[in-house]
């Protein structure tokens, strides 16, 4: 089981990125997606902790937004980028190419 929907003490989570590793061990998970708001200060120290925990940790993000395409409809739009790194070192961060990683 995964939930690829997770937000730390870096936005509006009551969990530091460390603990929501710990959190989804703990409940059998074998993966985890950090995609906290508009940041991803986080994903270094979950990455590192999940590396050591042996869970996948997906990098994401949930992105706020506005677009208008006429100023009489213009209203806010939440986008969810997550991310599956390539093989890296625990240590490292991968950064989506923005915007063209996907997001919708």
């Amino acid at each position: 089981m995964i939930d690829l929907h997770t937000h730390s003490t870096v936005s509006d989570g009551s969990d530091t990125p460390e603990a929501l590793v710990d959190l989804a061990v703990k409940a059998g998970l074998s993966a985890l997606a950090l995609t906290d708001h508009d940041r991803q200060d986080g994903v270094l120290p979950a990455r590192k902790r999940a590396h050591a925990a042996g869970i996948e940790l997906v990098a994401g993000a949930e992105i706020s937004c506005q677009h208008s395409w006429s100023p009489a409809k213009a209203r806010s739009k939440t986008s969810y980028c997550a991310s599956r790194p390539p093989a890296t070192p625990a240590t490292s961060v991968w950064w989506p190419a923005w915007p063209s990683s996907g997001c919708q």
